[in-house]
């Protein structure tokens, strides 16, 4: 049994309509997390596979940040550390806490003042 959470929520305004987006993770029995969008508007409910059998903390980083390849969330390091890791503590403290480390190392690279 797959247990989820939803990582972050945002609601947005387009020329047109309201929408409110939720990054949503789950953990499998197999210990692999996926993680999907889920647009919500007038229109109805858009669901987007984001990434699946994410089994490392590099690749749930890179997974979250490749939203921003197609939405206008503007996720970023400091968000997964500071926002996304307190509800995916719920699935799997460990793996947030690892993270949470690498986005912050991630964001020292950057910019060491960031941190």
């Amino acid at each position: 049994m797959k247990t989820s959470v939803t990582l972050l929520e945002r609601e947005g305004r387009s020329a047109v309509l309201d929408y409110s987006s939720r990054l949503v993770c789950s953990k499998r029995p197999n210990g692999a997390f996926s993680l999907w969008l889920s647009e919500l508007s007038d229109l109805g409910n858009l669901r987007r596979l984001i990434a699946r059998q994410v089994r490392t903390p590099g690749e749930f980083v890179d997974a979250v940040l490749s939203v921003n390849d197609w939405t206008d969330l503007e996720l970023d390091c400091e968000t997964i550390r500071d926002v996304i890791c307190i509800p995916l503590a719920r699935l799997d403290p460990d793996f947030a806490r690892i993270v949470g480390h690498l986005a912050r190392h991630r964001i020292v690279r950057s910019d060491p003042r960031a941190a």
